[in-house]
């Protein structure tokens, strides 16, 4: 296995890679370059300070805790030794993990047996990881993750807050739960004593420990406002402004003062101090505010701590009617081009308004997208009164959690689509000038959701599945081809094993191409089905041009299929499929019209790779996407940045121009536009798709570079899972935002601690976490958000 790293696209008039694979250090050196300036390295100073302060008060504990025991001992009042392992672990985690933290008991039964078999040693351990700040490894190491990545400990430590969070609003915040009043209106004190018990049992501290996690300042002013909303803790005002604050108005007092760098017990104690106050004020409460706030609360710090994206959760993504859904058009769009785009929406537009009723948005003209706007800037502006950093609640905020840009890149910039798409449901639409286009694609959604999204039953006794429930995976393997190879066995093929597995007993029928016979006329055949796939997962080479090539707007991201053999030289037209193999009509006839024979037999009938039937021998000139959502893992699938992703960030001064301008890219473009029968929508890649995207990142040093063998396709099954369950295109995308966002907040924290100079497995690290950083948030929606696959089941 090479050390090098590959992504899917291929130069089209050489067949060599558009950029070569390069090694992770030749990446590293490129991000590292020029780094260190004063300001950051008078940053880092402070923080290692700040880090040293916090862990040498631990370590001091710790020498005082050991000192403690040793004088009981010569006192002769040492406890049985079995009890000393498990106190001295239990003490141990309380300093570590702040103050009167009640550990979990399987985390002291580990460290306990720790220092039976190793006491010293682990001791010397502890110090030494917290002498050295490494509390990422620290955490590990308690918790027993030895030989876990990061990601795995995350995972495991996120689990069991979701688990203990749900029994804690069963218990305390729901009805049919512990009453939290008396008959007068006043908290009991059992309630009190328990919600902070249960509280402090949240593993919130452990989390803490991991890189990029702040757990607690956002949702500690979330907290101390929807507090202050209620009846004794309110702000009553200049009025008695001269007087002296209550008890419970100075107990909220001192938890606003509370920040990130505070113990998790110290939060749950300021609280409890607040809700003793309230009790001992004698302050009848209504009941509702209360849990309101409390809920709001454990919401944000549930977002906070496993990375929920997305909306609130109040509001269903699958019912439109609660999420809304708004359409936004360039400020600077000339009034009679927006007019007609709009008028060739029409039906669109019908629909979509008919179901988000009062959550319906228009925005163009001057509430519409304006040049230099973020996300921030845009979800702002009056009368938007949202935050981009915050989940979609449209009735709150105004701003509909599904947003359809409508204008191309120039207009609209991908940039401002990355940063709206980290919470909101965001899709384009970008036909130029071509109203008939919008009109076509306008009038193919409103048929198929007039059409009704009833699960279709399995046919009966026919020998045959019912329409639209074929999930179909393509992805050729290319002779002497990296790139299409890892592709083909690492994210193809696991891809096709779950969803057979997983799909055993439902509607829907899994074919997986054989990657030998994945060819440009059997991806025809399936793209010409009379009774087409619900949903097609295509990995290849995506073609790439260079800038002054006349070729590149109509063929860049084209789709390379398994006739092109891997030798240098200009590929032929006969190995890619591109939007010109897309024609502007179907003349395919309506499906009640198509003999039963030419359907894709039932997965039972298909070996575990196939050929596309040969019952399906449609004509190539015909083409039926209709309800179809295409999923294109390929470079430039959905479009082109006009200058290099992969270097722009660091090195503005180096950036090197790949397009003239920035374009959607054409394929997709077609699909959708197809008259009659045009796909619903397609998830493709701007810019350069990497393999990093499924392939196991390099624990450690060059040598370990096998561990790439390790695919992790969890991304793509859970949207693959979202859509086949339902959910609109644009929510089933949250778990390519979660991966986006995750991949930033690790890239920023490592790059933040860099050494100088970096170790050699930050170098690696880093080189991978910059590229899959920006290969992630690549990944965008072409057509409209809401729509679902016809044959899943709505909400």
């Amino acid at each position: 296995m090479t050390d090098k790293l590959y992504f899917n696209g291929v130069n089209g008039a050489t067949g060599a890679y558009g950029l070569p694979p390069m090694t992770a250090e030749a990446l590293a050196e490129r991000v590292l370059r020029d780094r260190y300036g004063a300001v950051r390295q008078l940053r880092d100073l402070q923080r290692e300070l700040t880090l040293r302060a916090t862990h040498e008060r631990k370590i001091q504990a710790i020498v005082e805790l050991l000192v403690r025991d040793l004088v009981d001992l010569l006192r002769g009042r040492k406890p049985p030794s079995e009890a000393w392992y498990h106190e001295a672990a239990s003490s141990l985690l309380v300093i570590l993990f702040g103050g009167q933290a009640r550990p979990l008991p399987g985390d002291v039964e580990v460290l306990a047996h720790r220092l039976k078999q190793e006491p010293v040693e682990t001791f010397g351990r502890i110090v030494k990881l917290l002498g050295s700040g490494q509390g990422a490894v620290l955490a590990q190491w308690l918790l027993n993750h030895d030989g876990a990545n990061l990601g795995t400990l995350r995972r495991s430590l996120e689990s069991r807050f979701d688990q203990a969070l749900v029994a804690l609003r069963r218990t305390y915040l729901q009805e049919g739960g512990l009453s939290m009043v008396d008959a007068q209106g006043i908290l009991r004190v059992e309630w009190i004593e328990g919600l902070c018990l249960a509280l402090d049992q949240l593993p919130v501290d452990s989390l803490k420990l991991l890189p990029g996690v702040d757990a607690i300042g956002g949702p500690l002013r979330t907290l101390v406002y929807g507090l202050g909303t209620l009846d004794g803790l309110r702000d009553e005002g200049a009025f008695r402004a001269a007087r002296a604050p209550s008890e419970p108005r100075k107990a909220l007092a001192a938890l606003a003062l509370a920040d990130a760098f505070d113990a998790w017990h110290e939060i749950v104690a300021g609280l409890r101090g607040v809700l003793v106050a309230l009790r001992r004020a004698r302050q009848p409460l209504v009941t509702g505010a209360l849990q309101e706030a409390l809920r709001g609360w454990l919401d944000e710090l549930r977002r906070s701590v496993t990375g929920q994206l997305g909306t609130v959760p109040w509001v269903d993504p699958k019912r439109i009617e609660q999420a809304g859904w708004a359409i936004v058009f360039p400020a600077l769009m000339p009034e009679d081009r927006c007019q007609a785009i709009q008028k060739a929406l029409l039906p669109l537009l019908t629909v979509r308004q008919r179901q988000a009723g009062g959550l319906y948005r228009v925005y163009a003209g001057r509430h519409g997208y304006r040049p230099g706007d973020t996300a921030s800037t845009f979800l702002r502006r009056p009368p938007r009164n949202a935050d981009a950093a915050n989940p979609a609640d449209p009735r709150t905020t105004s701003v509909p959690y599904y947003v359809l840009l409508v204008g191309s890149p120039e207009e609209i910039p991908c940039e401002f689509q990355y940063q709206l798409d980290v919470q909101y449901a965001v899709g384009r639409l970008d036909f130029g000038e071509d109203l008939a286009a919008y009109r076509s694609y306008a009038l193919n959604v409103a048929s198929v959701e007039e059409a009704g999204t009833s699960p279709p039953a399995p046919s009966q006794g026919t020998g045959h599945t019912a329409p639209g429930t074929q999930v179909v995976f393509f992805g050729p393997e290319n002779s002497g081809d990296v790139a299409t190879s890892l592709s083909a066995r690492h994210l193809v093929a696991p891809l096709a094993q779950h969803f057979r597995a997983r799909t055993v007993g439902s509607p829907w029928q899994v074919l997986h191409i054989d990657p030998q016979k994945a060819t440009k006329n059997n991806l025809l055949k399936i793209l010409g089905l009379p009774t087409p796939p619900a949903l097609l997962f295509a990995a290849t080479h995506g073609l790439e041009f260079s800038p002054d090539d006349p070729r590149q707007r109509e063929l860049q991201g084209a789709l390379v299929c398994q006739d092109w053999h891997g030798r240098h030289g200009e590929l032929p037209r006969s190995s890619y499929v591109s939007a010109a193999d897309v024609p502007r009509t179907a003349d395919v006839p309506r499906t009640a019209d198509v003999p039963r024979t030419a359907d894709v037999p039932q997965t039972a009938d298909v070996p575990q790779t196939a050929d596309v039937p040969q019952t399906a021998d449609v004509p190539q000139t015909t083409m039926n996407l209709r309800g179809m959502i295409i999923f294109l893992f390929a470079c430039f699938g959905a479009g082109t940045p006009q200058v290099d992703e992969y270097h722009r960030h660091e090195f503005k001064a180096h950036a090197a121009p790949i397009a003239p301008a920035p374009f959607v890219a054409a394929l997709p473009k077609a699909m959708l536009a197809l008259k009659d029968r045009g796909a619903l929508a397609v998830i493709g890649h701007v810019e350069r798709a990497w393999g990093l995207s499924f392939l196991s990142d390099i624990p450690g040093r060059p040598e370990s570079m096998d561990s790439r063998k390790r695919e992790h396709v969890e991304v793509f099954a859970s949207v693959i899972d979202r859509l086949l369950d339902g959910h609109p295109v644009g929510s089933a995308m949250d778990f390519m935002n979660m991966r986006h966002a995750a991949l930033a907040t690790e890239l920023t924290y490592l790059y933040d601690r860099l050494a100088e100079p970096p170790s050699a497995e930050d170098v690696y690290r880093l080189a991978e976490l910059w590229a899959a950083n920006n290969d992630a948030r690549g990944y965008i929606v072409v057509g409209d958000p809401a729509v679902r696959l016809a044959a899943a089941s709505p909400a």
